[in-house]
């Protein structure tokens, strides 16, 4: 195909009719085979995820095995951890109202900050209230994406709403070559589409569908609503149509029963088609615009014959220029859930995860459920001899007892009980080790015990954080894929986005929306973050930043954001805390002013009553001292003339011992006189 027919080509809905007939059954049987290749290529992942829904879908009767109306319990973990998980991330995805945000690379000017607000408050008008039901879906989607492990979200114009739209496509809505492990290296990709007689009749009418017919076609037959519906292969592929060895970018549609082609769209756009002109490669439609102005400069055509000259000149030189490449048209992003070991294409979700051990917890309470119910309900034997005036098996039930002609010996000799035991211990500990296995690939945070009262918050939140890592990683994926899908709406909104539409939606005037999505100066990313997917870490983490909030203020920084952040989060209504751009009405502003004199003036009694709250306890320190330095001197006088009458004491004491010791020594020479005496009177006798 030459140069000139790729870009006359470029924009058209369906080129299906410019092609013979035996090409087009060449195409479709090509269709047909990559989607069956492609299914067999994810065979192992799409057989796990059936048996998985098996094993997780809830069962309200009792099967036939190993004896009817058996246990038959299903445990709902799968359920649990897809619905703890899915909460945790739609809250997460949808917490703010502005579900996109705008990073500015480089340096940060005036003209940037304006770029950004314009496109972020265009494009959350767009998730919010003009792309249908995108809110909606997009939280829903999340449980899904947890349930299966994978999900492909479209992106496309839509003309019948004149404007973005998007649609989820999920198993076993789709096929692809799942051992490819780079969804952007995909050379096919099927969404598997059914549509009713209605849907056919208004495609084939509307020129979007070439004409065919479908009226052998019974694969689709609803018995329960008969209603008749048709499946077609809708493929994105790169396929060389014109046999050229390259392959141009279509999205190919094919009636599968019959291998009927209906549709060729081409899944690119003028802008890009790349070809080697004068010995350059530029756009298709940058060489169109330097041709024109080229042209246009002739100064001896009129503006009519200019413009008929510039176009037959400008297919000329088409012929000239050289294709080197087409870039297909993205229109797709791969939402996965986990990444699988196996390094193939498809996440893994809870179903795939947990199915086994699931399987081995329903089947161990199974078997002690049943168990309980041998060991309650006994049964066994009649013997031979065993002789009563009724006939057959005999039955019982709790609190009746039977009159038997039987002797008590015969009766306890001719019943032997059936060897049942007691449910087994060992299937009790296999089962709470499974639950625990299963408990931890749900990856379920214990935030009770991180939140006790004498733990620091920046400790809380390094617990938190650490305990939450296998879902931030989770978070990761889903919020990467969602920046995809972001980039793919700007690149539609830069082709079809109404110039009056966005003026009025930005609130500024004459601005460019092709230009603003257009620029490589910005990122267009969600507001989601995967760092915070808990409320509870999120308040932890606002109570933190209050707390070192004086700090930021001595470094200059912006207190006002983090209060602002603290109320967000808080839950309170921070656009009429914090209008925006400081903007209140006379009446706010009025009794703004009020409250902000009453709180001085509160604020100035509060301080007059702490200074004299101040002054009364210097008053009483000073009283309390004074009290102090009398009591010492009390005690100082006291020990003064405890001293003085120690010392009086002392030499009165000094004074009788003296006495005392003049008195002895009197006693002792009257006693030696009268010793002596004694002494010659005794030698005289």
């Amino acid at each position: 195909m030459s140069i000139k027919s790729i870009i006359k080509n470029a924009g058209q809905a369906n080129i299906a009719g410019t092609l013979e007939k035996e090409k087009l059954s060449e195409i479709a049987a090509w269709v047909c085979k990559g989607h069956s290749d492609d299914l067999k290529s994810m065979d192992d992942w799409s057989k796990m995820l059936k048996g998985g829904l098996d094993i997780a879908k809830p069962e309200l009767k009792g099967t036939d095995q190993p004896w009817e109306n058996a246990s038959n319990y299903k445990s709902p973990l799968i359920g649990e951890a897809v619905r703890n998980f899915g909460d945790r991330a739609s809250n997460e995805v949808m917490r703010s109202k502005d579900l996109a945000s705008v990073d500015i690379i480089g340096e940060k000017t005036p003209e940037k900050e304006e770029l950004a607000n314009r496109i972020s408050t265009h494009m959350n008008y767009q998730l919010n209230y003009e792309i249908p039901g995108w809110r909606k879906q997009q939280g829903r989607a999340l449980y899904g994406l947890a349930a299966t492990g994978a999900r492909i979200k479209k992106v496309f114009y839509d003309s019948t709403i004149g404007g973005v739209n998007s649609e989820w496509i999920a198993y076993p809505n789709f096929s692809l070559n799942n051992k490819c492990n780079d969804f952007a290296e995909l050379d096919r990709f099927t969404h598997i589409r059914r549509y009713t007689d209605n849907d056919i009749f208004t495609k084939k009418k509307s020129g979007e569908w070439s004409a065919f017919d479908v009226e052998n076609d019974e694969s689709g037959k609803d018995d329960e609503s008969e209603t008749s519906f048709y499946t077609f292969l809708e493929c994105y592929c790169l396929y060389d149509i014109d046999d050229d060895e390259y392959a141009e970018p279509y999205i190919i549609t094919v009636h599968e029963q019959s291998k009927t082609v209906v549709r060729i769209a081409p899944r690119y756009d003028k802008g890009d088609v790349y070809a080697k002109y004068n010995d350059k490669v530029m756009s298709a439609d940058y060489i169109e615009f330097e041709l024109k102005k080229e042209y246009s400069q002739n100064e001896l055509m009129d503006d009519e014959e200019k413009e008929k000259f510039t176009e037959s000149e400008t297919a000329k030189e088409f012929g000239s220029a050289e294709l080197v490449r087409i870039d297909a048209r993205n229109m797709l992003s791969l939402y996965n859930f986990t990444i699988p070991i196996d390094d193939t294409l498809l996440g893994y979700g809870f179903i795939h995860l947990m199915a086994s051990p699931v399987k081995g917890v329903n089947k161990a309470t199974n078997a002690l459920f049943n168990a309980g119910d041998l060991s309650n309900n006994q049964s066994g034997f009649l013997s031979k001899e065993h002789r009563d005036k009724r006939v057959g098996p005999v039955k019982s039930k709790p609190g009746l007892f039977r009159q038997t002609s039987i002797a008590a010996r015969d009766l306890q000799s001719s019943i032997m009980m059936d060897p049942i035991k007691e449910p087994s211990m060992a299937f009790i500990q296999i089962n709470e080790m499974l639950k625990a296995e299963i408990s931890d690939i749900g990856t379920k945070v214990n935030i009770a015990e991180a939140l006790s009262p004498n733990v620091p918050a920046i400790s809380v939140l390094g617990m938190l954080q650490e305990g939450i890592v296998p879902t931030t990683a989770l978070m990761s994926r889903i919020i990467d894929s969602m920046t995809d899908e972001f980039s793919i709406i700007a690149s539609l909104n830069a082709i079809y986005t109404d110039p009056l539409e966005y003026d009025s939606i930005t609130g500024q005037q004459q601005s460019d929306a092709a230009a603003d999505y257009g620029s490589k100066e910005i990122l267009i990313k969600p507001t989601a973050n995967a760092q915070f997917s808990s409320q509870a870490q999120r308040l932890q983490l606002a109570q933190i930043e209050m707390e070192y909030m004086p700090n930021v203020m001595q470094t200059g920084g912006n207190a006002a954001a983090i209060v602002r952040n603290f109320y967000d989060i808080i839950g309170s209504n921070v656009e009429e805390y914090f209008p925006k751009d400081g903007k209140m009405t006379d009446a706010d502003k009025k009794a703004n002013e009020q409250m902000m004199a009453l709180q001085k003036q509160q604020q100035d009694i509060a301080q007059e009553q702490q200074r004299l709250t101040s002054a009364q306890l210097d008053l009483a320190q000073q009283s309390q001292d004074l009290k102090g330095k009398e009591a010492d001197q009390r005690a100082a006088k006291d020990r003064e003339d405890q001293r003085i009458d120690m010392i009086k004491i002392k030499e009165d004491g000094d004074i009788r011992i003296s006495a005392l010791e003049l008195e002895l020594t009197k006693l002792e020479a009257k006693y030696n006189k009268d010793l002596s005496e004694a002494l010659k009177n005794n030698q005289r006798e």
